[in-house]
């Protein structure tokens, strides 16, 4: 991870609502957030900073969260990423099948979801490095 204290996340939603909720959320819990409401504007941000997690709508506008998840990782490949969905296909089964794809929560969902996804992720992280 770029920064132990405080994992950077780059979230992405097509909802506003959505971002704002789980931005607070984790913000308050620990984590720097930086949010884009499409893949396109998640890419400009993913190439202008470092990010240790990646937390994407699968169905977006324009690019899917499932390619703006491979183009993200192509960036920072030390990344994990967290699918958020409100319906399951076979091609989010098949990415979940990657490494670096490290949870799913399914639409609606309680924020505690998310943030629990990601502590486990970070205490497997640091876990690695001790």
């Amino acid at each position: 991870m770029c920064n132990q204290e405080r994992p950077r996340i780059l979230l992405v939603d097509d909802e506003p609502t959505i971002l704002s909720l789980l931005s607070r959320t984790l913000t308050v819990t620990g984590y720097q957030v930086e949010t884009a409401e499409s893949g396109e504007r998640a890419l400009e941000l993913a190439r202008e900073h470092q990010f240790d997690f990646l937390v994407t709508d699968c169905f977006l506008p324009g690019m899917s969260g499932l390619r703006l998840a491979k183009l993200f990782l192509e960036i920072h490949p030390q990344a994990r990423v967290v699918l958020m969905t409100g319906h399951r296909s076979w091609k989010i089964n098949a990415a979940l099948e990657r490494e670096e794809i490290i949870g799913l929560v399914q639409k609606p969902f309680m924020p505690n979801e998310l943030q629990a996804i990601l502590d486990q992720a970070r205490s497997e992280e640091k876990g690695d490095q001790e």
